[in-house]
């Protein structure tokens, strides 16, 4: 038997002995394969300083391949994940400032340069790029968005490479040089990981889903709700608290009324926001809507922070959809999403935010490992893993789910 076949056989029994341990860790971890809820998560920045402004952006996942082959990866946990970034943000701002027009690539392709020198990162939803590149401190940058991104060595030194939520690949030149991605590639800490189409028995799974060898490490999370601030809300909606009228509905709804914005905070701290839109002030829906939803509830949300989910453009009218974050695992809430703004010609005219209070306990929260819920997920339906907060009756749960 040749050694080639013998590593695919030794392959194909590890799939099967994880498959049946995810059965029973599965049923000890409240493991489930529901179809999420539309989530992402990828708005938060890594920061050196604590600050309770928006962080724009953390991807949920980074791998790094280096030129001699070794790879270190980091998933869902805030600190990993920034330590990991930190070292690639310069220069995926300047790749994003000076991007040529994107060319389509096919999938293979794309493949191909994440098994040579390259950093994948996974950012759990779709981003203009334009926006991205505006946030890392760059200018410039083209009209696409991505939800995975690829910065890959190239023979003209480094490219830009990434997948569009429906599914498209594109890659474009930059004048970023190669000698110092592989530099920066080389200051990157993590664990070893592969990716799904690496793996024999995955094939039905997203094939760019990031595999570490062990974890992840999840810690149980308190939720309540939070009832917010009146005179901080109408400040972050642009009411004038001191001339707003006020009134108590018979649910014990807070009604605030200046001029034609009204705003109403329910018993449970629901919030709720209504204007005739005027004109935009040129800021983008999606930066927008973070600032807002920061300055409405970043004092009550405890451990989480607000992560960007969505943006639906229709004509005049955009819906930005956000959700919380606690240590970079995005939240799915009982109710709905954490937040839901509309703009319409750029200006907000209306809001919905679930207000809730979260506490990072040190117990530890039963996950299944990364693997395990990989192969359990191929054997099912397959599609996109992803790790998430869930919110049930019995409290948050940590959960793997897949869409």
């Amino acid at each position: 038997m040749d050694k080639e076949r013998l590593r695919s056989l030794l392959r194909r029994a590890m799939i099967v002995l994880l498959t049946v341990s995810a059965v029973f860790l599965s049923w000890r971890t409240g493991y489930f394969n529901a179809p999420a809820r539309e989530t992402g998560s990828g708005t938060e920045a890594s920061a050196a300083e604590e600050q309770r402004a928006p962080m724009p952006l953390r991807p949920i996942g980074i791998l790094a391949t280096r030129a001699d082959g070794s790879r270190a990866a980091a998933l869902y946990d805030a600190s990993a994940v920034d330590a990991a970034f930190a070292p690639l943000a310069a220069l995926l701002g300047e790749a994003l400032g000076t991007a040529s027009e994107p060319e389509a690539m096919s999938e293979a392709e794309f493949r191909a340069l994440l098994e040579g020198e390259s950093a994948l990162l996974d950012l759990g939803a779709e981003y203009p790029l334009k926006l991205l590149a505006s946030w890392l401190g760059a200018g410039g940058g083209n009209g696409g968005a991505a939800e995975l991104l690829c910065l890959a060595g190239s023979a003209s030194g480094v490219a830009l490479a990434y997948r569009t939520a429906d599914g498209g690949f594109f890659r474009c030149d930059t004048a970023t040089n190669r000698e110092l991605l592989s530099a920066r590639l080389a200051e990157l800490t993590g664990e070893a990981a592969g990716l799904a189409f690496e793996e024999a028995g995955l094939g039905s799974l997203d094939p760019f889903l990031i595999l570490p060898e062990t974890g992840p490490t999840a810690f149980a999370v308190a939720v309540s709700p939070a009832y917010p601030d009146a005179g901080a809300l109408m400040d972050a909606f642009g009411m004038n608290r001191y001339v707003a009228s006020a009134y108590r509905e018979n649910d014990g709804t807070q009604v605030y009324v200046d001029g034609d914005r009204t705003l109403r905070i329910a018993a449970d701290g629901t919030v709720s926001y209504r204007a005739r839109a005027a004109e935009g002030d040129g800021q983008s829906a999606i930066e927008s809507a973070l600032r807002l939803s920061e300055a409405a509830l970043g004092r009550l949300d405890g451990d989480a922070v607000l992560g960007f989910v969505r943006c639906e453009a229709e004509g005049e009218r955009e819906t930005v959809v956000l959700d919380y974050r606690v240590n970079n695992v995005p939240v799915t809430l009982a109710a709905g999403n954490a937040a839901v703004l509309e703009y319409r010609n750029g200006a907000l005219s209306g809001a919905t935010l679930l207000s809730r209070a979260f506490q990072l306990t040190e117990s530890d929260e039963p996950v299944l490992p990364t693997r395990f819920a990989a192969a359990i997920a191929a054997a099912g339906e397959g599609g996109g893993l992803h790790l998430r907060y869930v919110e049930r009756s019995d409290g948050l749960r940590c959960l793997w789910v897949y869409d």
